[in-house]
Formats: structure tokens, C-alpha cells, sequence
């Protein structure tokens, strides 16, 4: 799986939502991709990651963004 890169700037500095997305998006797509090739179809596993990532927010609810 590949490595998440760190942010640049710190938590004060502006909106790091998009570096933070840019960071995430190749080790998604690897995620996907692995999930896919052992034989999952791609809605269980976007429907899985969806689920997943809404119990992650449920559990730090005071820092989750809402979208």
C-alpha cells in the first residue's frame, strides 16, 4: 500500500482539506483496486467503504466534517 504523505502547512495555516485528499487518493485507489482483484464487486466495496468512513465519523463526531 503506498505511504501517506504528511501535510505541509499546520492545522492554522488555511483549508489543508485538499492536500489532505491529494495525500488519501493513490492509497484509496490501491485499496479499491486490491479489494476489486480478490474478487469483491466494486459497489460492495465502495457501499463498504462508505459505511466505513460514516462509523469512523460517528466516532469522532466532534471533529468530523459534515458534507
Amino acid at each position: 500500500m503506498a505511504l501517506i504523505t504528511p501535510p505541509r502547512e499546520l492545522p492554522v495555516q488555511g483549508d489543508r482539506s485538499l492536500e489532505c485528499e491529494l495525500a488519501l487518493d493513490l492509497p484509496l485507489r490501491q485499496l479499491v483496486d486490491d479489494a476489486i482483484s480478490a474478487g469483491w464487486e466494486p459497489k460492495e466495496v465502495f457501499g463498504a467503504l462508505t459505511r466505513l468512513t460514516q462509523k469512523a465519523c460517528a466516532s469522532k463526531s466532534d471533529q468530523c466534517v459534515r458534507l
